[in-house]
C-alpha cells in the first residue's frame, strides 16, 4: 500500500506541465477540530475529553508557552498549511482521484481499544 504522500508526489510528477512551478499541495484527509478527534475516538470506545485552558493560564505554564500557544492559534485559524490552505488542499485532491484517508477511517484501523 502506498502512502497518501507518495501518491501525491507521483501524481505531481505525472502532471507534467499541468502543475506549474511553485505549486503547493496540501495532503490531508480533512480539517478537524480537537472536538472532532475526541468524538471520533470516543465513538470507538475511548474516553477522552478536551479541556481548553485559558491563554493567560497556558502562557504561564512553561517558559516558551506563549510562542507555542501562538502556533496552536495559527493552526486553528489557518491549519498547518497556512492561509491558502483551502486552495492547497483542493489542488492535492484534484491530482489524487482516490483522495486521502479521513481521520475516522484511519482511527478505526489504528486506534482500536
Amino acid at each position: 500500500m502506498t502512502s497518501p504522500t507518495s501518491r501525491a508526489v507521483a501524481a505531481a510528477f505525472g502532471a507534467g506541465d499541468e502543475l506549474r512551478d511553485g505549486s503547493v499541495l496540501a495532503v490531508c484527509g480533512g480539517r478537524y477540530s480537537w472536538n472532532d478527534f475526541i468524538r471520533t475516538l470516543n465513538a470507538l470506545g475511548h474516553h477522552f475529553e478536551v479541556v481548553q485552558v485559558p491563554a493567560d493560564v497556558y502562557d504561564r505554564s512553561y517558559p516558551t508557552a506563549p510562542e507555542a500557544r501562538e502556533t496552536f492559534q495559527y493552526f486553528a485559524e489557518h491549519t498547518y498549511f497556512g492561509p491558502q490552505h483551502e486552495a492547497h488542499i483542493r489542488a492535492a485532491h484534484a491530482l489524487v482521484p482516490g483522495g486521502f484517508t479521513y481521520f475516522a477511517d484511519w482511527a478505526r484501523v489504528h486506534m482500536k481499544l
